[in-house]
């Protein structure tokens, strides 16, 4: 009830009030605590022994456990308006039966192994066939591809983005949207409320409307804070007739495909799929789209069997959500890494990961694969950098590779396993993919996209620098203290 009347934000604020009341009180009175306070210290025990018998991984447990025993009483009340369990109950039982009704409906092949099995039976994600993939190695390649297919689409075109900024990115797009809203066909686009809160093009939703488009934003930003506001929609796809549909890790804003230089050259990448790939991607976009307009609808989807052919790729995209306590973006990665013989790439913007994930990628180097892991060498946020290289120092003695890209900064999404199966999306290898983002993703199983992604790998390599222990041993006292900060915080960022 308090939530409702007061709004989360204004009840932290005074959560924080009444505990320097409380201290000054206590300092004031030579250090005696009033009754009220055994009340906060009774409160904050109960919130801690709570947490200490929950599910949540054991990360997260210790960024909620410190706050609460250096401010009892902000840390408690924080916890329980903030917490993931208090926050997504009020959306989960709305949003789940659209994210996951269409998903059910589209053909799946027979399962061949386990992680095959698990994602088409536990995380509802189906394995199908795509005759036509493709991966894309840079931004500007695949933004030109993407224009192309909506240029060619005659029914409907589906995007979905986590930022879409002014700029001459869009004002290319929004142009051919505009061109084949006016023919006809159905264009219909879902934003971020946080991602475009600041860049999004002026008049943005009335300019859509305007040349016949339809507009849904995810979780707008208000006055009013809730805890929804740590859950954003991070996925970017687009979906053209059903027959195509990309999956990457672009944005719709200049610097992603180097229009415009921020933090060097911009290295980003891309998939795109057809058949049933393409039509589990617009059952995804579907279950959001409904969610959004409060009704469920389904004549997008193909229902008809599609046959395996041997020159078709064995696909499986899936979708990551915070609604629920399958983690299927950080128990894929973790299965495909664990089952893993000669080699282990990865791509990633952000390396901030858990002990298990860290676990898995020092195991697999000792046991005699190659791991290597490909980072920004010129951050777009200094903290996270700092954070992501205090990794180093136990991945690297483990046999693991670290290469830094030189050239600028690396926003890919990708994983390459024995050079045979890929993973490629928008996730990331950090808390708030795993654990608090809609993300989504697809796997190769073979085909033609594993081995452009390897070689597109092993050549990034070669424009990277290497990063060594003795490198990594110097580091100051102040920055490992730093990082030693961070690091306790990493599940927030």
């Amino acid at each position: 009830m308090l939530r409702k009347i007061f709004g989360y934000g204004t009840l932290a604020i005074i959560s924080v009030l009444i505990q320097l009341i409380l201290i000054t009180y206590a300092v004031s009175a030579g250090g005696k605590i009033p009754a009220v306070g055994f009340f906060y210290h009774l409160v904050t025990l109960s919130c801690i022994f709570y947490i200490l018998n929950s599910s949540m991984p054991d990360s997260y447990k210790l960024c909620w456990i410190i706050p609460m025993l250096c401010l009892p009483l902000y840390g408690g009340v924080y916890f329980l308006l903030f917490s993931k369990k208090h926050s997504v109950n009020a959306i989960h039982y709305k949003m789940r039966p659209y994210l996951t009704s269409s998903m059910k409906e589209i053909m799946s092949l027979p399962c061949e192994n386990g992680i095959q099995h698990y994602l088409a039976e536990h995380a509802g994600f189906p394995l199908t066939v795509s005759e036509k993939s493709r991966y894309f190695h840079t931004g500007e390649e695949l933004f030109e591809e993407m224009l192309k297919k909506i240029s060619e689409a005659e029914e409907y075109i589906f995007i979905e983005f986590f930022i879409i900024s002014e700029g001459a990115a869009w004002t290319r797009m929004e142009n051919l949207l505009s061109q084949k809203a006016s023919e006809g066909v159905k264009v219909r686009i879902i934003a971020d409320g946080a991602g475009c809160l600041f860049v999004k093009p002026k008049n943005f939703k009335k300019r859509l409307i305007s040349m016949g488009i339809e507009y849904r934003e995810f979780n707008p930003v208000s006055l009013r804070v809730t805890g929804r506001v740590n859950y954003r929609n991070h996925r970017k796809t687009l979906v053209c007739d059903g027959k195509y549909a990309f999956c990457c890790g672009i944005n719709i804003a200049d610097e992603y495909m180097n229009y415009k230089k921020r933090f060097g050259k911009w290295k980003d990448t891309g998939i795109m799929v057809s058949d049933g790939g393409a039509q589990s991607f617009t059952a995804m976009f579907c279950g959001m789209w409904n969610y959004l307009s409060g009704k469920k609808e389904i004549p997008f989807i193909d229902f008809r069997e599609y046959e395996r052919n041997p020159a078709d790729s064995l696909v499986q995209p899936f979708s990551e959500t915070p609604l629920d306590n399958e983690a299927v973006g950080l128990r894929t990665y973790l299965s495909l890494i664990n089952e893993a013989r000669t080699s282990v790439y990865l791509t990633t913007p952000y390396l901030i990961c858990d002990d298990e994930m860290l676990g898995a990628l020092e195991y697999a180097a000792k046991r005699g694969v190659r791991v290597c892991i490909i980072t920004p060498g010129v951050p777009d946020k200094k903290y996270v950098y700092t954070l992501t290289r205090s990794h180093y120092k136990s991945l690297i003695p483990a046999g693991v590779e670290i290469y830094e890209y030189t050239p600028g900064f690396v926003h890919a999404k990708t994983l390459v396993i024995d050079e045979k199966t890929a993973v490629a999306g928008t996730i990331n290898f950090d808390y708030r993919s795993m654990f608090m983002l809609f993300e989504c993703a697809c796997v190769f199983y073979g085909g033609n996209v594993a081995d452009e992604i390897t070689a597109d790998f092993l050549q990034t390599v070669r424009v990277c620098r290497r990063i060594n222990y003795e490198e990594v041993s110097k580091t100051g006292v102040l920055v490992r203290i730093a990082r030693g900060f961070l690091r306790l915080f990493a599940p927030l960022m």
